[in-house]
């Protein structure tokens, strides 16, 4: 098998076991517990031919000490719901003025732009 092969073979086994979690917990109270497959996919990856061995040691370790920090803090995992963070409320306020002012995005972009550089060649810094 080469080492192609191997990569693309790992990177679906990992992928399978995120999947599978997110099928079976759709809608459903997630644990941490329920990642242990994604960690033992991990756990088992080896270097193979030129692949640094010493890399994947860091990788398995990396994922295992998040792991373990993780399960060590909380037992859930609760998603965050996009309507309440400011970032989509800025969006959507952002798109309601450009809609209201009928400007494109590159038009709002070329007129904040500008604003930037009044401010800083006023003094006044943002």
């Amino acid at each position: 098998m080469s080492v192609y092969e191997k990569m693309i073979r790992e990177a679906i086994a990992a992928q399978k076991a995120d999947v599978e979690v997110i099928k079976e917990k759709r809608g459903k109270s997630f644990r941490l517990d329920d990642v242990k497959p994604y960690v033992d996919v991990a756990n088992q990856m080896k270097a193979e031919g030129d692949q640094s061995q010493a890399v994947f040691d860091l990788h398995i370790d990396s994922i295992n000490a998040h792991f373990e920090i993780l399960s060590n803090l909380t037992d859930t995992v609760r998603p965050r719901t996009t309507h309440s963070s400011s970032t989509t409320r800025q969006d959507l306020s952002l798109k309601y003025y450009m809609m209201k002012n009928r400007i494109s995005v590159k038009q709002w972009r070329n007129s904040y732009r500008g604003s930037i550089r009044r401010r800083r060649s006023s003094g006044v810094r943002s």
